[in-house]
């Protein structure tokens, strides 16, 4: 085989013109340009040191006559290294924390995979609070397009533990759909962001099925969020006719599935978006008027079980998109299903 030409040597690079070229920047590009340098300096430091702890231990193996395995369990002081390096690389990104350019919520591709990582502890500490169980997760299927339907409570934190559980058990992270006013709310929104979820529309929602991706939606958004708890464990999905129309379109099972322990964290007084669409007079406000209460302003540890349904296969074409009584007719069946999840759960917690 003719053998590569040599490489030749580095170009020179010109200090003062790269300095001139940095000062002309629009500021905005500045702080980018620093956070971006920032990121991959401490990055290339914890890769430094997680090289020589492995070239270290490589030269232990040689020395006692044994070939350091290619294929195995990675040690547990491997991991550490490989969090402590997911750690700094979400702590360099950290300044400024709300980095949103406007389209942001429809990009599928800010997914920050460091960050699922870095925040795995706090996940195992916030689901030992709430003593949170998934049963029947071996519906969901290990590979291919799905929809996950649920309830939504006023701390929908259950969706983020179904995750990991999903993650841990199928290799599997779902992509979440969420409600539009999350991307008015800086920090918050790029924390949605970066955990990969986008913004509830079709065009998004095609996309990620046609990638053969398993998605998550609470069609009861945020008006089921913010209900009144005389209501808890009520589905309001009354015109929630989108997600429906997305599994007919992209020939997709919908799993049902429903949390019990959601609707309990907090007490809420009023239905928050109610009072606000009567008091402002628009369905577009951005704020509820409610009043959550728990353990001031922590939540109540309330015991989170989170059932899993077996996927539901709509028996139509994708034609029946456009005919409204074939979409309630659907949207009834999966609500039923979801129901049924719901009253076994309460059954369940009330039988001890």
């Amino acid at each position: 085989m003719p053998r590569k030409p040599p490489a030749g040597p580095k170009p020179v690079v010109d200090l003062d013109r790269a300095i001139d070229f940095y000062e002309k920047l629009d500021p905005d590009v500045k702080a980018r340009v620093r956070r971006e340098i920032m990121k991959r300096a401490a990055r290339d430091e914890v890769d430094r040191h997680a090289r020589e702890v492995r070239e270290e231990k490589a030269k232990r193996l040689l020395s006692q006559g044994r070939i350091p395995p290619e294929d195995q369990y990675e040690p547990f002081s491997d991991q550490i290294i490989g969090f402590l390096k997911d750690t700094v690389s979400v702590l360099s990104r950290a300044l400024p924390m709300d980095a949103y350019q406007p389209g942001d919520e429809n990009r599928r591709d800010l997914f920050q995979k460091d960050l699922r990582n870095a925040l795995e502890p706090l996940e195992w500490l916030l689901k030992t609070y709430f003593r949170y169980e998934v049963k029947g997760i071996e519906n969901i299927p290990r590979k291919g397009r799905a929809m996950i339907v649920s309830n939504h409570g006023f701390l929908p934190i259950d969706g983020w533990f179904l995750y990991y559980e999903i993650l841990r058990t199928m290799g599997r992270w779902p992509r979440g759909l969420t409600d539009w006013r999350l991307y008015r709310l800086p920090w918050i929104r790029q924390f949605f962001m970066d955990m990969g979820m986008v913004q509830g529309s079709h065009e998004n929602g095609d996309a990620l099925l046609q990638d053969e991706e398993l998605i998550f939606i609470m069609p009861g958004g945020a008006r089921e969020t913010w209900k009144s708890s005389r209501y808890r464990y009520r589905l309001i999905w009354k015109d929630r006719l989108g997600f429906i129309r997305l599994a007919l379109r992209n020939r997709c099972p919908i799993i049902p599935s429903a949390n019990v322990g959601t609707d309990d964290t907090y007490h809420l007084f009023f239905n928050g978006y109610t009072t606000a669409y009567n008091l402002f007079r628009t369905r577009k406000a951005l704020f509820p008027i409610s009043l959550p209460v728990g353990m001031g302003i922590l939540p109540f540890p309330v015991k989170m079980t989170q059932y899993v349904g077996e996927p539901i296969h709509l028996p139509y074409p994708p034609e029946a998109e456009s005919d409204p009584a074939i979409l309630e007719e659907c949207q009834d069946l999966v609500k039923a299903r979801v129901y049924d999840l719901i009253d076994c759960g309460l059954h369940e917690r009330a039988a001890g």
